[in-house]
Order: C-alpha cells, then sequence, then structure tokens
C-alpha cells in the first residue's frame, strides 16, 4: 500500500465513504485532515487515520491522480507578468494564515473565522472573498501557484456558451434540485430555437409592441405545438413543460438578440431608427465654430389662408414659409413668405433675404428698422436643407461655384438632423395664430360660431402677412431670452442673453470677420438659375419670347446673328421674366 502523504487525492472506488475526490491537507495526531476537491468546496474535516488506511486498503479509496490545472505547474518564466502579480497580491493576502504558527489554526474550525476576519480587515477585502481564496489555495494543492488567475476556466463575456452532449446548461430548476421532479431537466437553446425566438421578437415584440412574455405565448404556440383534431377543429397544445425553452431562457436570448439593436433596425427600418432611435451626441450648437458657419433652411406651410391683393375677395390658399436659421445664435437670418411650393426658386429667395442687407428688405414691405435691429448679412460656410431645395443643377452651381457654399442635403424624412430651423416653425404659427384665417388655432371659434367654412375669415394679403411675421422674426431676434445659448466666456464679458447679441459677439470672438457680398445685383444674379440659350436675328429667344439688349447698337448684334446662330449663357428670374442676365464668360456672372 502506498503511503498516504500531504496533498494526496483520495478518489472513490465504489461504495465509498466520500461522493467526491478529496485532498489530505494536513496531519494532526493520529488524525487526518481532508477537504473536497469538487464544487462547492466544503470544510476541512478530521478523520482517523487508521480509518482513511482501512478504507484505501479495503479498495473503497483510491489515490488518484492531482486534478490541479496544468498552468500551475509552471515555471515563473512561462507566467505573463500580469498572472505573476495577480498571484503575488493574493498570496501576500493569505501567506500568514497558511505559514508559521497559523498553519495549523486555520484549519481549525473553531479558530477560523476569527483569524480570517482579523486578517481581512488588515489586507482590506472581505471575509468572504478571502475565504474563497484560502479554499482554492486548498483544492489546487496547497501552492502559491494555486493563486494564479484561472482564465483558461472563463467562458468569455458575451461568448456563447457551449453545451456538451446531454448536459443542459444554467441554473437547474428547483423542482428537479429538490428531487419532486426528477424529469424536469428542460432543454438547451438550439440554432433553430434561436431563429424561432428572433422571428417572434420580429413579429410579436417589435413590429406589434407586445411584451416578452406575449411573445414567448405566440412562439410556443406556433412552433413548440402539436395539432389535434378535435371535434373538427385544429387545436394546438403545447409540448410538455420539460420540452420547452423556458421563459428566463428566452427573455436572456431575446435581449441579447436585441444588445446591438440589428434586430431592431431590420424590423423597424432605418428611416425609423434614424429618426426616433439613434443616438444623439451633443447639440447642434456645439457642430458650429461661431456664428454664420452654418446655417438650415426649411419651408413649411402656413396655417392660415391668404386673399389677393388686387382683389380681396378671392382666395388664393395657403402660404410657404421659409427660414434660414444660424445654428449657432438660433437667430432668424432669412425669411421669405410665397405661394411656390418648396424648390430652389423659392429656397433661393429665402438665402438671398439671409445674405442680404435687412433693411433694405424690410424696406419691401414697408417695415423700417436699425441697421442694428437685424444685422446679419454675411455668407456663411454650409447650408443645410431638404432634398426639394438644394437637389438640383442650379441649387449646386450657385451656392457651390458661385458664392464658394458648401451643400449638406439631408436624407428624406429625417427633420431631426436639422431641428434648429424645424423648431422655429412652431414658435413663429403659435405667434401668429391670431391672424384671420388661421384654421387650425382658431377650430373652437368656428365650431362655436358654426362656420360652414373657416376659409371665409381669411383677411391678410401676402405682403400683410410678411409684415407680420417680420415682426415676429425681429421680436424673436431682439427680445426673446436664451440664457442657454451663454457660454462661460459670454456670462464674463456681460453679454445680454438676446440671439442677436449672441450672434454679433460670436462673430467678433468665434467666427472671426465673415465674407459679404459687396454686390447686391451680383449676389442676386448668382442665386438665379442659368441656362444655354439661342441668339437669332429677331433676338435672345427663350421660352418663345425675345429679348433685345439693354443699351447699345442691338441691330449690328442681331445681323451678326442673322449670318450665323449662336448661343450664350444667361440667368433669368422664373418670378420676373421681364429681362434675363447674359453671363460673362470671365466671371460667371
Amino acid at each position: 500500500m502506498k503511503r498516504l502523504q500531504i496533498n494526496t487525492v483520495l478518489v472513490p472506488n465504489g461504495p465509498a465513504p466520500f461522493a467526491d475526490a478529496h485532498r489530505i491537507l494536513a496531519r494532526r495526531g493520529e488524525s487526518l485532515i481532508l477537504f473536497r476537491l469538487a464544487s462547492p468546496p466544503g470544510k476541512p474535516f478530521l478523520v482517523p487515520r487508521n480509518t482513511v488506511n482501512q478504507w484505501v486498503t479495503n479498495g473503497l479509496l483510491v489515490i488518484g491522480a492531482d486534478p490541479s490545472p496544468d498552468y500551475i505547474r509552471r515555471p515563473d518564466s512561462e507566467i505573463p507578468v500580469a498572472h505573476k502579480t495577480r498571484r503575488d497580491e493574493l498570496w501576500a493576502a493569505i501567506q500568514p494564515l497558511v505559514t508559521g504558527e497559523n498553519a495549523d489554526l486555520i484549519l481549525d474550525e473553531g479558530l477560523r473565522w476569527e483569524l480570517l476576519t482579523a486578517r481581512a480587515q488588515k489586507v482590506g477585502l472581505t471575509v468572504a472573498y478571502l475565504y474563497r481564496v484560502l479554499q482554492r489555495y486548498w483544492r489546487d494543492g496547497q501552492v502559491p501557484n494555486a493563486l494564479l488567475p484561472a482564465y483558461s476556466k472563463s467562458g468569455g463575456a458575451t461568448k456563447t456558451r457551449q453545451s456538451t452532449e446531454g448536459r443542459k446548461r444554467g441554473r437547474p430548476r428547483k423542482v428537479l434540485v429538490t428531487g419532486h421532479d426528477l424529469g424536469a431537466t428542460g432543454v438547451n437553446v438550439t440554432a433553430a430555437d434561436l431563429k424561432f425566438i428572433a422571428l417572434s421578437l420580429k413579429l410579436y415584440h417589435l413590429r406589434r409592441g407586445m411584451t416578452l412574455q406575449d411573445s414567448y405565448d405566440e412562439m410556443i404556440l406556433h412552433h413548440y405545438s402539436s395539432h389535434e383534431l378535435v371535434d373538427g377543429e385544429v387545436r394546438k397544445t403545447p409540448y410538455p413543460s420539460n420540452q420547452l425553452i423556458q421563459v428566463p431562457a428566452y427573455r436572456y436570448w431575446a435581449t441579447k438578440l436585441m444588445q446591438d439593436m440589428s434586430l431592431q433596425k431590420e424590423v423597424l427600418g432605418d428611416l425609423f431608427w434614424r429618426k426616433r432611435l439613434r443616438g444623439r451626441a451633443g447639440r447642434a450648437r456645439d457642430t458650429t465654430i461661431g456664428p454664420a458657419d452654418i446655417f438650415e433652411i426649411d419651408a413649411t406651410v402656413g396655417n392660415f389662408y391668404l386673399v389677393s391683393e388686387f382683389h380681396r375677395n378671392h382666395l388664393i390658399g395657403r402660404p410657404v414659409i421659409y427660414f434660414v436659421v444660424d445654428r449657432r445664435s438660433t437667430m432668424i437670418v432669412g425669411v421669405h413668405v410665397g405661394l411656390t411650393g418648396p424648390s430652389w426658386n423659392a429656397a433661393r429667395m429665402a438665402l438671398h433675404c439671409a445674405f442680404s442687407d435687412k433693411q433694405r428688405f424690410c424696406a419691401q414691405y414697408g417695415v423700417t428698422i436699425g441697421a442694428d435691429e437685424w444685422p446679419s448679412q454675411e455668407l456663411c460656410n454650409l447650408v443645410v436643407a431638404d432634398n426639394a431645395e438644394l437637389l438640383s443643377r442650379h441649387a449646386q452651381r450657385s451656392l457651390q461655384h458661385l458664392l464658394n457654399i458648401d451643400c449638406n442635403i439631408n436624407p428624406v424624412g429625417l427633420p431631426v438632423a436639422k431641428g434648429t430651423v424645424e423648431s422655429k416653425f412652431a414658435t413663429v404659427n403659435e405667434a401668429v395664430n391670431w391672424v384671420p384665417g388661421a384654421w387650425k388655432a382658431r377650430a373652437l371659434e368656428h365650431d362655436a360660431r358654426n362656420d360652414l367654412d373657416m376659409r371665409w375669415d381669411a383677411a391678410l394679403t401676402l405682403r400683410e402677412l410678411t409684415q407680420i411675421l417680420i415682426d415676429e422674426v425681429l421680436f424673436h431676434n431682439n427680445a426673446v431670452a436664451v440664457p442657454d445659448l451663454l457660454t462661460k466666456d459670454m456670462i464674463q464679458a456681460g453679454l445680454k442673453p438676446y440671439r442677436r447679441d449672441i450672434y454679433l459677439w460670436g462673430l467678433e470672438n468665434e467666427s472671426g470677420e465673415r465674407a459679404r457680398h459687396a454686390d447686391p445685383a451680383g449676389l442676386y444674379r448668382c442665386l438665379l438659375p442659368s441656362r444655354r440659350c439661342p441668339l437669332t436675328e429677331s433676338g435672345l429667344r427663350i421660352d418663345g419670347v425675345y429679348y433685345l439688349p439693354e443699351s447699345g447698337d442691338h441691330e449690328l448684334v442681331l445681323a451678326r446673328a442673322r449670318r450665323g446662330r449662336r448661343s450664350v449663357t444667361v440667368h433669368y428670374d422664373e418670378n420676373c421674366m421681364d429681362f434675363v442676365h447674359v453671363e460673362d464668360p470671365d466671371t460667371g456672372l
């Protein structure tokens, strides 16, 4: 018989007194101290040496191989530095407990917790954690390398566990542990099950908004049920419980499948995802270097009806209102009210207002302002708009080629990409809800009067509405406080929290001096569309209309055209066909 030594592993053989393998930790007189190696580990306990020898002699216990992992026997030269550092930290924590005079005392159940408590307080660890470290030390051979990190046994975060044949993953069910139902082992989730889980999440949870419990019930009913014919009707009966995926497992895999958001993107669509669910970091104004850097432009249909300026009994419909907003200061820098739907023809009028002198613009509508009341007339670096405005060759030529302004065209159905200008429509619409012809805000008033048609109250013309909107824009820029837009430097400078003041301060301290177009007429021509037109003996022909030069001898020009026709590039205004501008080949204007 082989002599029993310290760290010998005793393995049960047949009807043994132990169900699991045990390690001999120490000798104490005529007894041996044994420690169970199986999980969960037990407590060290005393067994008479003669009794253990008798068990080994009778073959109830055999001396087995040491089950310690291989990495414990590696030389220090092959152990990573990080692993050795961790080992040394844990070894320093328990070394006074397992060496010297405490080596035998820690094995005494009566003194163990007293020693652990005192040591845990000294090293700054919890008693429970220190005891688990001590159990690892006993289990793996009572050597310092037993405290090396057992990363080889780690499953790996976010990695799918691979189940062995015939073994159920996860925590055993309570009815199985207590012995009430030995057949309730359950099943592992397979690749086929994952397809059904993903399908149920798409159909029921994401598209129909059902809870995970209801989605689970629908999945069981459609994919884990047997079909039986009862009284002429097909009834679905779920499989037995021990053959079904349980609700906790379903919730676990549902959370895991939806964790990277790919399932939500697939079901809800890219547009809805980007509009409602995507993450939005920072604020819009943080993307600019200062005022007059990025302008946002958008249009909306006004919530009121207008009448004709030539005959007030004639309705001309609802206006299309354009706003151009500076992203940094949120100041409205341009406005246009017309009857043309969203297009470059209407957007260029709003941009011309944004880039030009506001005193001249307001004077066209009978509104007199000072130069400092609406000071913006700088050219920006970038214009953010929808497809309707800038997705045309005329817009790209005018902005990018002639004015050197970049364009950013937002995807369809994604207004949040220019939320600064979108929020202005609600602000201004609320301010002009009182005007005659407003049909949404005054619906209750019309119902009380039993009006047959709310359009009967319309009284404002296009010019009068523009005057009202100019007043609202001036109030918005000069009188509505926005303290949230103030930065630390602005507060230290004593700046007032109004958009106009923020705009002017930003031009001086953030953006620097911005470019302005020196020639108002040239700026207007830059924004006009262009085309090639033939020069004939009758004049410059555009859509059946003939134009003659404003000055000079046009007869000589026509005589030359009679000998040989040629074409020239002209800038034309679709809103006024009284004249056109012939392009200068050198400047492009």
